[in-house]
């Protein structure tokens, strides 16, 4: 989570945030399956891997984030609640507890990636532009 979250929640923005992202990638992005919460272990969590996609589509990289998101899609129980994580390449579900944490970051993701709700702009770094911020308040 210290990979990204300075990003995510905009202590690291422009260039220096997506660099950061890019720099670690390979050890924590495993395609198909999600985001790894530990580098050097065998499983991902899909809360991790929403909020991955929330941090790339605050820096605009909204492609990639739809792409990181879709990793997850197919990770859910028949309810419709998200698996807390998985392991691979075995694909063993891990905890069996359907969290509220991992249903609420993949709506965050989703908000974020589609406009669902007004919050979608919550977390853009755009939004959050000084001239941005003056224009709203005049």
């Amino acid at each position: 989570m210290d990979w990204y979250y300075p990003v995510l929640c905009g202590a690291i923005t422009g260039d220096a945030a997506w660099s950061r992202l890019e720099n670690q990638w390979t050890c924590f992005a495993v395609p198909g399956w999600g985001i790894r919460c530990v580098s050097d272990r065998q499983w991902t969590t899909m809360a991790e891997t929403a909020e991955v996609a929330v941090a790339l589509a605050a820096i605009g990289r909204y492609r990639a984030a739809e792409t990181t998101l879709n990793w997850i899609l197919d990770k859910r129980y028949p309810n419709g609640a998200f698996w807390t994580g998985v392991t691979f390449p075995d694909g063993i579900i891990y905890t069996g507890e359907q969290t509220t944490w991992t249903g609420a970051a993949v709506l965050l993701a989703a908000d974020i990636l589609y406009h669902l709700t007004p919050a979608s702009r919550l977390f853009r770094h755009s939004t959050w532009a000084p001239d941005t911020l003056l224009r709203r308040s005049t």
